[in-house]
């Protein structure tokens, strides 16, 4: 099975340091930009000449979904953990800077309510989440699964961890933040000794609580794939799915990604999928993300049935081997900030699917990317996908300091945490 490792950029040469980390973030759900983050963090301390054993945790913990090759502990192994174990846990990446519980635990629900898990917690939270009310559930999640009164699941209170000296945050994105929870979000950052956000909303959103340490902001750190992987490994690996799933080589081929929040525009998407098909291109529907609240799959399945002949459903149950589709496409499409990030950092001609989402625009004005990378119209897309394959690989220079302040950034959190 491919793995992933076979792609790995070999670590940096000399003194190799020692690192024990511990990180915390939803790596116990099957979407594909959060399952990536673990990776990134490992393969970028390898990079900067360290020698990492990260310990990953998430809410309820169990092994990572979609074939990520690692497993994570529930979070309260690390609240009840003693003796300085680590030398810092790093919160991060993601939209973790939140204070939505109630969100947060109903999507959990949603997770976990046809799945279970392995853990304690995870057999705990099928049953309770099939037969308690919502709020009863909402509360128990709370208690139960962190065990801790903060303003948010990822906002960490480190007097309250005895194994954890110092906590970080890494790629993080930030929630607006309701004004009765600003004072008690603005102490925990203050005990934070680092503070990374993936753009200029997040920061807006942090600055809004009266917090005026420390903040880097910086583009995404999956943008660190491309220096991280071998491009070359991934397209030929890439061209094998694609051939698996019956498309025809050396044909140009659109990787076409939608979550639910689309739905409504799948008429409109038919049509211009229909227009590309007319013009010779191939149609990849590759989904990103497989858990509740995103349901690519579902969506897609709904396009493919739609427009008939001509697209095909490509549900590779391997984060590796999405990466690998993406670095084989002509052009990627998608509303997932994690697929576009995934194809702008391996070179791979995109385009932003136009959802009003802020971490959509977030990335495009950290990263430097012109406008026309986000479609303003679902009509575009046929025209859109033609226009990015024009293009081809234009935007390297724009790529390489998006990657380089992203490599700083986590260079940044190392020296602060050792």
């Amino acid at each position: 099975m491919f793995s992933g490792n076979e792609v790995l950029v070999p670590p940096s040469t000399g003194n190799v340091r020692p690192v024990r980390l511990a990180q915390l973030g939803t790596f116990d759900v099957s979407n594909y930009g959060d399952l990536l983050y673990p990776i990134v963090l490992r393969r970028a301390l390898s990079f900067l000449g360290f020698k990492p054993s990260v310990y990953t945790f998430s809410p309820f913990g169990g092994l990572a979904p979609e074939s990520a090759g690692y497993s994570s502990d529930g979070i309260r192994s690390l609240l009840m953990s003693s003796g300085s174990k680590y030398a810092g846990l790093v919160v991060g990446g993601g939209d973790l800077l939140r204070t939505d519980w109630s969100t947060f635990s109903e999507h959990y629900r949603s997770v976990w309510q046809g799945t279970g898990g392995a853990t304690v917690l995870g057999k705990w939270s099928r049953v309770c989440c099939r037969f308690l009310p919502r709020r009863l559930w909402q509360r128990c999640f709370r208690q139960v699964v962190f065990g801790r009164q903060t303003p948010g699941p990822f906002f960490v209170d480190t007097s309250r961890y005895s194994c954890i000296c110092k906590v970080a945050y890494w790629s993080c994105g930030v929630h607006n933040i309701p004004f009765p929870l600003r004072s008690r979000a603005k102490r925990l950052l203050e005990r934070a000794a680092y503070v990374y956000v993936r753009d200029r909303d997040s920061a807006r959103h942090l600055r809004d609580t009266g917090y005026d340490g420390q903040l880097v902001v910086a583009p995404d750190a999956v943008v660190l794939v491309g220096r991280l992987f071998d491009r070359h490994a991934l397209f030929g690996h890439g061209q094998q799915l694609f051939h698996k799933y019956g498309l025809r080589p050396g044909g140009r081929v659109l990787v076409l990604q939608m979550n639910v929040f689309a739905r409504s525009w799948l008429p409109v998407v038919a049509e211009q999928c229909a227009k590309l098909r007319s013009l010779g291109w191939q149609i990849a529907c590759v989904p990103t993300a497989y858990c509740s609240g995103l349901e690519d799959d579902k969506v897609l399945s709904e396009l493919s049935k739609a427009v008939g002949e001509g697209l095909t459903l490509c549900c590779e149950r391997n984060i590796f081997g999405v990466m690998a589709m993406i670095s084989a496409a002509s052009v990627v499409a998608g509303t997932s900030l994690h697929a576009n990030v995934t194809a702008f950092s391996l070179g791979v001609p995109h385009i932003f699917l136009p959802l009003a989402w802020s971490k959509l625009n977030g990335f495009i004005e950290e990263g430097a990317l012109p406008r026309q990378s986000k479609l303003k119209g679902w009509d575009e897309l046929a025209d859109g996908v033609r226009a990015a394959y024009a293009r081809g690989d234009a935007y390297r220079d724009i790529r390489a300091r998006a990657q380089q302040r992203a490599m700083e950034a986590t260079r940044g959190l190392i020296a602060t945490l050792f």
